[in-house]
């Protein structure tokens, strides 16, 4: 029971963090003075706890974390396997809409699109797995040395290694 409380307020406190962290970069967005609140790189911390976290209780999203681009890219960060993590535009392909935020469905364990109801898998590639299907757009991620996680926003994941086939 004290393990249930454990996790249900770390999940609680990650989530309105990371409302608070949207918010606050909402309004400096619209302000003149603008605030650059996020870089292009991000480090998310400790890939093995992520890893960890994601593979038990889903993955992680997190609000547009560049604040001065101009750009709605909420992003949805897997574990693909290993140290292969997917830092995935969470806004459906073609969509300007947040309504179109994919979501996880716990279940089949997809991401699902509520607009077009496509299921991708953990790598953002649509699980029939057709070179002309759409792809959530993938951004470079890598695990350091010292094993943290991170995400480079102004790179995005090279297109021939999306082409292998991957176990779904």
């Amino acid at each position: 029971m004290h393990t249930r409380r454990l996790i249900l307020a770390v999940t609680l406190s990650l989530f309105f963090s990371g409302l608070a962290l949207w918010g606050f970069a909402r309004v400096s967005r619209n302000s003149p003075n603008s605030i650059k609140l996020g870089a292009s790189e991000f480090e998310v911390g400790s890939a093995k706890k992520f890893g960890a976290s994601i593979d038990q209780r889903g993955p992680i999203f997190f609000p547009d974390l560049v604040v001065d681009d101009d750009l709605d890219r909420p992003l949805v960060l897997t574990h693909v396997a290993g140290n292969d993590f997917a830092a995935l535009n969470a806004l459906a392909p073609g969509s300007k809409e947040l309504k179109c935020v994919v979501g996880f469905d716990r279940r089949t364990r997809l991401l699902v699109d509520p607009c077009t109801k496509v299921s991708y898998a953990a790598d953002g590639l649509a699980l029939s797995g057709k070179l002309t299907d759409p792809k959530l757009q993938r951004f470079l991620t890598e695990v350091t040395k010292g094993g943290v996680l991170r995400i480079d926003l102004n790179q995005v994941y090279p297109e021939k290694l999306r082409e292998r086939t991957t176990t779904r």
